[in-house]
């Protein structure tokens, strides 16, 4: 599956230079907006006009649609900094069954305006004038809970993230095949999450969730020596303050075989559960785990900050998908009760 990292940030945030990264480490394709701009005969930072943007944003697009259709991943170089222009580019992403993120460089607006001094004396990419540079700041959208983003706020950080995802990479590579589970691979699977988690009695939590019939769906990541990899999602609700029930969906468990771990298979389960149950018209789903992990699909704890559920407040529970308003979990036993 092709993949699409939209940069977005504050103008002299990093996002080029994180951009062509990526095209080095990840050999994606590199759309960037600067550049059809020069091939217009327009510069951004001397002021366009908001059609003239829309233009350079249609020829973009255009370009993503032929390179995805091709199979090829792509990082898309802009601000995107409207979030009208981010949904533009995941749509062109589900159009072509392409796995969409957001990639938010979090850069200090004071050391922004020291690289634009900077850059004012020695000069290493194209000037951008004061008003246009505080007009671009005035107006930016930052990405929201409900959107599908990480952010990149230090060194550290990105290579953390690059590093997974080149993982991701080449487990790709190593013959690694996504399934439905079924009732077939019960056994397998509850070995798994033993192997896995190598904690006493945790495959009984799976039996819990199977006995009480709460599982939307169960897949499966599998290679030459059988199953590497297993993800579900259970049944849960969000209960509003006039009382109606609205569902979602929990992740619980991930579990990969211990020699397959950091290889990229969690990722690509989860990944590929969410594009099921997406499909199916799921939109909320919730987690409890790794809070430097699970933001790479898309969840966030911002995201559950209206949630009240046994975890609240704790930076490992969060939230993925539709906006989420001041609502009260509703888990089944399995799960409540869980140690």
């Amino acid at each position: 599956m092709p993949h699409v990292y939209a940069m977005c940030g504050l103008a002299f945030s990093g996002k080029s230079t994180i951009a062509r990264r990526l095209v080095s480490e990840l050999g994606v394709e590199l759309i960037s907006l600067d550049r059809i701009n020069e091939e217009r005969r327009l510069h951004g930072g001397e002021g366009m006009s908001d059609a003239q943007w829309e233009e350079t944003s249609f020829i973009a697009m255009a370009r993503l649609r032929v390179l995805l259709r091709e199979g090829k991943s792509v990082v898309v170089d802009d601000t995107f900094s409207h979030r009208f222009l981010r949904e533009r580019c995941k749509q062109v992403s589900d159009e072509c069954r392409a796995c969409f993120l957001i990639l938010f460089v979090e850069t200090p607006l004071s050391t922004i305006r020291e690289r634009r001094i900077a850059n004012a004396v020695a000069p290493t990419r194209s000037h951008i004038r004061d008003d246009v540079f505080e007009h671009h700041c005035a107006r930016f959208q930052f990405p929201e809970s409900t959107e599908q983003y990480v952010t990149i706020a230090t060194d550290s950080g990105f290579e953390d993230w690059i590093a997974g995802e080149k993982a991701g990479q080449r487990s790709a590579g190593r013959d690694i095949t996504m399934r439905a589970a079924g009732q077939e691979d019960s056994a397998s699977t509850r070995k798994l999450v033993a192997d896995a988690f190598g904690l006493e009695g945790v495959e009984s939590f799976l039996d819990a969730l199977r006995g009480e019939g709460c599982l939307l769906g169960e897949w499966l990541a599998e290679d030459n020596r059988g199953t590497a990899g297993f993800i579900a999602f259970s049944r849960v609700h969000v209960e509003q303050t006039n009382g109606s029930r609205v569902d979602a969906a929990m992740l619980t468990p991930l579990a990969v075989r211990p020699d397959r771990q950091r290889s990229g298979i969690g990722t690509r389960l989860m990944r590929y559960a969410l594009d099921e149950l997406e499909g199916r018209g799921e939109t909320a789903f919730f987690v409890l785990g790794h809070p430097n992990y699970y933001p790479r699909v898309g969840f966030r704890a911002s995201a559950a900050n209206s949630v009240t559920a046994p975890w609240s407040g704790n930076p490992a529970f969060m939230a993925r998908g539709a906006n989420i308003p001041s609502v009260r979990l509703v888990l089944p036993p399995a799960i409540a009760n869980a140690r």
